[in-house]
């Protein structure tokens, strides 16, 4: 199931927020190769953060729900920012390659 717009704006910081809504489709197609990077990484920390909290409080007995859904939530964040970096390496490969046959011709 995936997080919701509304659901995220309730879990997440302004900070978390802006990264969720930057990799929604809309805004991850104007995204540049180096912010997607960056997103990239980020998002990766964050879920890496949540998911690592999570064990720990399961090991304490805390039921952590919000950790959990802010995991899930950066998981899916993770995953289009990841998807959106791929397309946009193939798209600028793309777009180098014809730059390089166009030059040829010449």
């Amino acid at each position: 199931m995936a997080i919701s717009i509304q659901k995220a704006r309730v879990l997440a910081t302004k900070a978390e927020f802006a990264l969720f809504r930057a990799s929604l489709p809309k805004t991850l197609k104007t995204l540049s190769v180096a912010a997607l990077k960056r997103d990239v990484a980020r998002a990766r920390e964050l879920r890496d953060k949540y998911r690592q909290l999570a064990k720990k409080q399961a090991r304490v007995g805390k039921e952590g729900e919000r950790t959990h859904l802010k995991a899930q939530m950066f998981d899916e964040t993770l995953a289009r920012f990841q998807a959106g970096l791929k397309a946009a390496q193939g798209a600028e490969r793309a777009a180098k390659a014809a730059k390089k046959k166009a030059a040829r011709k010449r």
